[in-house]
């Protein structure tokens, strides 16, 4: 057998049979795995926090045929402040989503898990609501732009017919320049962020023909 270890954050989890899992694991030299893991319920041995989502943890693995088992993992990171918040925790499983079902089986995207992981990082180390969002907005932008598909300003915003007063402007703006001091240093309202957001996610939708819906996440109607 071909036993080998690897670092990653897992992005989606699904059970199957009496206490196995499909793990989803988003790594940084081999991309998007799935990694079968079986009788982790029944174990008092492993490290049940390791296999959790949006665990970051080194994984020991061996290839049978063409899959790949788990048979050992650690915890690295587990982000605990972020999932003490129900806001936090809602837009960091919305991130995981988006990547789960963008990123293809073995495809190498390193600058997206660098993205990924930092974008955690200020997650659980961040309390500003509006800052927060702003990370949304621009890791929405970052996935335009990784995927082929980089969001066109001068083009798209006359389409939108907003006005070039507004924040919503300002926002798209900056971000698709990718002037970040400028965006965190300004005081802008949650709701003109949210529109921005909404705006990408209508973008990516139709180009990547997903079907991203944040209200979803944050339970509102």
């Amino acid at each position: 057998m071909n036993f080998f270890k690897l670092e990653g954050i897992i992005i989606n989890r699904k059970e199957f049979g009496e206490g196995d899992y499909y793990l989803t694991v988003f790594t940084e030299k081999l991309g998007k795995l799935t990694l079968i893991i079986k009788g982790i319920k029944k174990s008092k041995k492993r490290d049940q926090n390791s296999v959790d989502l949006l665990t970051k943890s080194e994984f020991s693995v061996y290839r049978n045929k063409e899959r790949l088992i788990l048979s050992d993992a650690a915890a690295l990171e587990s982000f605990e402040n972020l999932r003490k918040d129900i806001f936090k925790c809602s837009l960091a499983f919305y991130l995981a989503g988006i990547l789960n079902a963008i990123l293809v089986e073995g495809e190498r995207k390193r600058e997206l898990y660098q993205l990924f992981q930092k974008s955690l990082n200020y997650l659980n180390d961040n309390e500003d609501e509006a800052k927060i969002y702003l990370l949304i907005a621009y890791f929405l932008n970052k996935i335009a732009g990784e995927e082929g598909v980089a969001y066109n300003f001068k083009a798209e915003v006359p389409r939108l017919q907003i006005s070039e007063k507004s924040e919503e402007y300002e926002i798209l703006k900056e971000i698709s320049e990718n002037r970040i001091k400028k965006i965190i240093s300004r005081d802008y309202k949650i709701e003109n962020i949210r529109k921005a957001i909404y705006i990408y996610e209508k973008y990516l939708n139709v180009h990547l023909d997903l079907h991203l819906d944040l209200k979803k996440y944050l339970l509102e109607a």
